[in-house]
């Protein structure tokens, strides 16, 4: 039994190291960071329900340690491909457009088989222990849930927290697909050894009729337990919305979320085990659904008020209330089983069938019709009318959904204002005011002080941007250096300021952005912003930047690139990678040039290895200073370029509106500007010798954790970087 316990903790483990590789690895396809969480959990969610539903047609007689042996051999066996089939679709994507169903797709048929074996494993070993080790299924239920999912947070952690960064993505996956052949080759040999005794027929706790529930009382649990699956992952991805502007965008802040997240379902699964016998399961399922969104409701409490909180306290407040009711579910929904595969089987399908659905509403349907937080009031109410159903509440519960109507038809900016108030008092007090959008990519604030040049945009609570003219040149230091550019590319939107910049040179102007709502908070930092966003030689795509420069047809003479901050945030290097750079080649016309601007606000180290992708890939380079020495620009091609200052006279001259532009903030001509030069690719060479460079497999700079522990490097700076 304790062997037993120990392969389904691992299995557990294996499970969250597969979801959390299969995330990053498909964020190259999204882009966005929701649309990846949404697909793979979804695609997870659809296996897990699909296998659980599937054993429950299997007879009997074949149920036993040696089919769930078979099943990790076949997990480890279809993980271990999935880079390689992974590569493939991405290959065969790029000819198929920019379709979100596409990728859906491709994450669906991927993940499907790897995930319908997993969520087999649970109704098999249940009916496993209860046969051979004599346990009631409730009992085991509890049991096995609880360490499935205390497996399941230990995966998350060292996956995220030390594999990655050691082994890169492939490794790390191969890793995991090993450990479950482990388990199935272990699992084969236990098979052997087990005695075959079999034990007389349980008696499971239904002790009076107290503990006896009619059909219908039966039927009404099982369906809200499945509207309580939908709930339980729709919140998941409002929670991590939530708290992304106090936990920060690094990968570590994400996997500590999905650890309390799953802390506080293991905590509710054992809890179940100690009071499922005391409590009638209508009443206990009601007490849980009730936990639940009294638990949600409160999250929002404790977020508003998170300036003067310590941020993992108030990560524990938001998330352990909540999921430990979520915990609680399960184990109480088993008490109904008389039977291990076929009840647990469906009712497990059931549940994992509404957690596919639930990312889904939560970033299709809630998150742009509600928001983040009229959207979590509405589940929490949803939550608390199903435990009112339970109990036969038929007044709380037309209340109850009276007041769902009412809370969705308000204005937003009621339930937004006080959170989003506090995002601006993050950065200055008094005198702002601020223009909010939500979509299903992100939440998006504009702001700015009256009277004042003060604008900022945050996404997601995270500073994007201000007005400086770093983002200026960013198109006119490649602009001016190309001998005659006639189209520029803007890889990351922002304010808007190097897409207005680039439309004085009168070339076309395309601009790419993953966030939708961005490009509406042009108009509030630019007086000229809605004739800028009128100029016919503008264009502005909604797309994720990496997979624009993977699926255009399109050619180039400029591609400049801006990487919203911060450096180290989840997913940044997909626009830093060597394999990016190696796309973006692809769509220059001869003698183009790509731009990179690299912010200082990172490690030393870190910063050359950004560099050492971009240098690793651009025979020629140019390389200049920014202006208040906040980080480098780095023009590369594939043909010589030079600095030519007479030329770049001649063209300033030329046309005034570029002077003009270059000057609303400041004091700039042809010299000064040229004085921006740093070093050659040469040099570039020598300062990024001794580092490796980031990749797709090795996205270095977003796990680092080990590394600043343990080896800490100075900030960089141009002091530090052009010594």
């Amino acid at each position: 039994m304790i062997v037993l316990c120990l392969l389904f903790f691992l299995s557990g483990a294996a499970g969250l190291m597969y979801q959390i590789i299969w995330t990053r690895m498909f964020l190259l396809l999204f882009g966005s960071t929701v649309y990846t969480v949404v697909a793979v959990v979804s695609a997870f969610m659809a296996g897990l329900a699909l296998g659980s539903w599937l054993v429950t047609k299997v007879p009997k007689k074949y149920i036993s340690l040696s089919l769930y042996a078979g099943l990790e051999i076949f997990v480890g066996a279809t993980t271990a491909a999935t880079p390689f089939l992974f590569s493939f679709a991405s290959g065969v994507f790029a000819t198929s457009g920019h379709a979100l169903v596409v990728k859906f797709l491709v994450a669906f048929i991927l993940l499907l088989p790897s995930a319908a074996a997993m969520g087999a494993t649970l109704p098999i070993l249940v009916e496993t222990v209860v046969e051979k080790f004599g346990k009631s299924i409730s009992t085991t239920v509890s049991l096995l849930y609880g360490i499935n999912t205390a497996g399941a947070i230990a995966g998350t952690l060292l996956s995220a927290y030390v594999l990655i960064e050691l082994l890169g993505l492939r490794l790390t996956l191969w890793t995991t697909s090993a450990m479950s052949l482990a388990i199935g080759l272990i699992a084969f040999t236990l098979n052997k050894r087990l005695q075959m005794t079999r034990i007389p027929e349980r008696k499971e706790v239904l002790k009076n009729s107290f503990f006896q529930l009619s059909q219908r009382e039966t039927q009404l649990m099982l369906v809200i337990f499945g509207v309580s699956g939908l709930v339980s992952l729709s919140y998941e991805i409002l929670w991590t919305r939530m708290l992304t502007p106090m936990s920060g965008t690094f990968i570590y802040a994400f996997a500590f979320i999905l650890a309390l997240y799953l802390i506080g379902i293991t905590t509710g699964s054992f809890l179940a085990h100690l009071v499922s016998d005391r409590i009638r399961p209508p009443i206990l399922f009601a007490t849980a659904e009730a936990v639940i969104g009294l638990g949600a409701f409160g999250s929002l409490v404790v977020a508003s008020d998170y300036v003067h909180v310590p941020i993992w306290l108030t990560q524990i407040g938001v998330l352990l209330p909540a999921t430990i009711g979520m915990g609680l579910t399960f184990p109480i929904i088993s008490r109904l089983a008389k039977d291990a595969t076929g009840f647990i089987g469906r009712s497990y399908a059931l549940n994992t069938f509404g957690s596919l659905l639930g990312p889904l509403v939560a970033a299709f349907v809630l998150l742009p019709l509600f928001g983040t937080q009229r959207s979590i009031v509405l589940l929490a109410a949803l939550n608390v009318a199903l435990a009112a159903l339970l109990l036969r509440r038929a007044r709380v519960v037309l209340f109850l959904v009276a007041a769902l109507f009412v809370l969705a038809s308000g204005d937003k900016k009621l339930m937004t204002e006080r959170t989003i108030q506090g995002y601006v008092n993050r950065f200055a007090s008094g005198g702002y005011q601020w223009s909010y959008l939500e979509d299903e990519t992100a939440a998006v604030l504009g702001y700015k002080k009256n009277d004042t040049s003060d604008y900022g945009l945050l996404v997601d609570g995270i500073g994007m941007s201000v007005l400086v003219d770093e983002t200026k040149l960013m198109a006119h230091l490649p602009l001016l250096v190309h001998p005659d550019p006639k189209r520029l590319l803007v890889v990351a939107f922002g304010m808007g300021t190097t897409f207005r910049s680039g439309l004085t040179h009168d070339i076309a102007v395309d601009a790419v952005e993953l966030v939708p709502s961005v490009p509406n908070m042009f108009p509030i930092f630019f007086t000229d912003g809605k004739s800028v966003l009128a100029n016919p030689n503008g264009h502005i795509i909604i797309d994720d930047g990496r997979n624009y420069v993977r699926t255009t047809k399109i050619r180039y003479d400029v591609v400049t690139i801006d990487p919203p901050p911060p450096v180290n945030s989840a997913g940044t290097t997909v626009l830093y990678a060597k394999e990016f750079y190696q796309q973006t080649k692809k769509i220059l016309n001869p003698g183009g040039i790509v731009s990179q601007w690299f912010f200082y606000g990172t490690s030393e180290d870190d910063f050359r290895m950004l560099l050492k992708s971009f240098v690793d890939e651009f025979p020629y380079i140019l390389a200049f200073r920014s202006p208040r020495s906040l980080g480098l620009y780095l023009l590369g091609s594939e043909l010589p370029i030079a600095i030519n200052k007479p030329a770049i006279r001649a063209r300033l001259a030329a046309n005034p509106k570029i002077l003009k532009d270059l000057n609303e903030w400041g004091v700039w001509h042809a010299d000064n500007l040229t004085s921006l030069y740093a070093v050659d690719r040469q040099k570039l060479l020598t300062i990024t010798q001794d580092v490796p460079p980031v990749t797709d497999d090795h996205p270095r700079t977003e796990y680092f954790l080990l590394r600043h522990t343990f080896f800490p490097a100075q900030l960089a700076r141009d002091e530090v970087i052009l010594k």
